[in-house]
């Protein structure tokens, strides 16, 4: 099972990481970081968030080698949409205080959050997946 995952992670580190995963040939344990994700969401200070798509495994192994850099995860089920994942469970503000704000200049809120999304190379589009009534329920 895929997750799609924003992590947020020191940007120095990540600016390292990231030139070693685009660049080739990488490593295994930067394979995450390949069709990754970034620049989208808000900075925050040191940390930036990457989006990869990966499956538990692989984030538990990215996480394991680089954890120490990586402030939070946050990671969503590819299927029908499942928050509450034990690893990695989404937290409602955390997740809208990354999310940037509306192209009109309105920050994101709860009523009105900015699901706006890009991955693997696609162009900006609603956020993927569906999410259970727990999560979304935050954002009504």
């Amino acid at each position: 099972m895929n997750l799609d995952a924003w992590i947020l992670m020191n940007k120095t580190l990540l600016n390292s990481l990231w030139d070693i995963a685009k660049g080739g040939s990488p490593p295994p344990d930067l394979r995450l970081l390949t069709d990754g994700v970034r620049g989208f969401w808000k900075d925050s200070g040191t940390n930036e968030v990457v989006n990869v798509l990966g499956t538990q495994e692989e984030i538990d192994a990215f996480n394991a080698t680089y954890g120490a850099d990586i402030a939070v995860i946050y990671a969503w089920d590819q299927g029908p949409g499942f928050d509450n994942l034990v690893a990695y469970q989404t937290d409602p503000q955390g997740v809208l205080d990354l999310m940037k704000d509306h192209p009109n200049g309105d920050p994101a809120t709860f009523e009105n959050p900015n699901w706006g999304h890009v991955f693997l190379g696609q162009a900006e589009r609603i956020f993927a997946g569906e999410f259970s009534d727990e999560f979304t329920q935050e954002f009504l």
